[in-house]
């Protein structure tokens, strides 16, 4: 039966393939620039280094006094999704304990904020929403308050296991693929058969970095990126696959009200407003008596750091499989 699923899906994915070969062309070619231009520069140096971090136990230097499930908690902030579900499924904790931290550690990294989803004032509103889900989630199962141990030594060192952890990114980019081909087969779809023209925040649904052509507003726009959309959360459940998903799937939806609300808050309080030109591929918030403030913006054509990071996945992975072949 799973056979015959599989083999209709791949038949229909074809026939639309051939459809709609020019759209499905620019989707991958976009989907491909994305990854190259925001996704590896944005996640591979903190997958590697968070790894190294954790199974070094290096951590302990920049967090004297944490625990490990704190460590995990703060460096899924700062690295964003889906990092937090790579280093609880790489840790040594009960799977019940992953299974309620993970709606925690779920978060959009600053980079991928500031470059596609609407600035910091968004990535701000979705770290405020997981601290809140932190201290709810301490308090109602309760928390491990020592220190943790050193851990355990890895067949290969820590860097190596580091690079190991680092195929993550593949599946990221995989994922990414995929759900930018789903979304141009439900335009393809939705327009060719059904003369329907579907709004942009469908396609951000899927695929959260189609966010800002959906002309959201900002408490929209921090409320579905904490959501992280379908692609993401895909990514999520790859990743971690010895986690049970449940409470993450069901917190969702009230996360991403929460990353809504205090974004509210925040426009309400602070009067941001968005520079308004959607074709801008970066956007920064500035208050709306700054006329002259200045804002930040990435060029993606000419984004050194992407093949830095292509240049480094390379090196790695050549020493990895070197290493294997010894």
């Amino acid at each position: 039966m799973k056979k015959t699923v599989i083999a209709i899906i791949s038949a229909a994915f074809l026939a639309l393939t051939v459809a709609d070969s020019q759209g499905m062309f620019a989707a991958t070619a976009a989907a491909v620039h994305s990854c190259l231009t925001v996704i590896i520069p944005s996640l591979f140096a903190g997958m590697v280094i968070s790894s190294y971090l954790m199974h070094s136990g290096a951590y302990r230097v920049l967090l004297p006094f944490a625990s490990e499930e704190f460590a995990i908690f703060i460096m899924s902030l700062v690295c964003g999704y889906p990092t937090g579900a790579k280093m609880l499924s790489e840790s040594d904790m009960p799977s019940e304990r992953k299974a309620v931290l993970l709606p925690c550690c779920y978060c959009v990294s600053p980079m991928f904020a500031v470059t596609v989803t609407g600035g910091l004032i968004v990535y701000v509103s979705c770290v405020l929403s997981c601290i809140i889900m932190y201290v709810f989630t301490r308090l109602k199962y309760g928390g491990v308050d020592e220190v943790s141990q050193p851990p355990k030594p890895q067949k290969h060192g820590s860097f190596i296991f580091a690079v190991q952890s680092s195929r993550s990114l593949f599946t990221v980019c995989a994922f990414i693929c995929a759900f930018t081909l789903m979304s141009e087969s439900v335009r393809f779809i939705a327009s060719e058969l059904f003369q329907l023209e579907l709004p942009a925040v469908i396609y951000a649904i899927i695929e959260v970095s189609r966010i800002a052509d959906a002309g959201l507003s900002l408490p929209m726009s921090a409320a579905l990126t904490s959501l992280g959309g379908l692609c993401i959360l895909g990514q999520a459940a790859a990743i971690a696959k010895d986690i049970n998903l449940r409470k993450f799937l069901l917190s969702r939806v009230p996360l991403a009200l929460t990353a809504g609300i205090v974004c509210k808050i925040f426009t309400i309080f602070v009067n941001f407003y968005p520079r308004g030109e959607t074709e801008v591929f970066s956007r920064m918030f500035v208050p709306n008596n700054a006329a002259g403030a200045v804002y930040f913006t990435f060029s993606a054509s000419q984004s050194y750091i992407a093949a830095f990071s292509l240049f480094i996945m390379t090196l790695l992975f050549i020493c990895e499989f070197s290493q294997k072949s010894k």
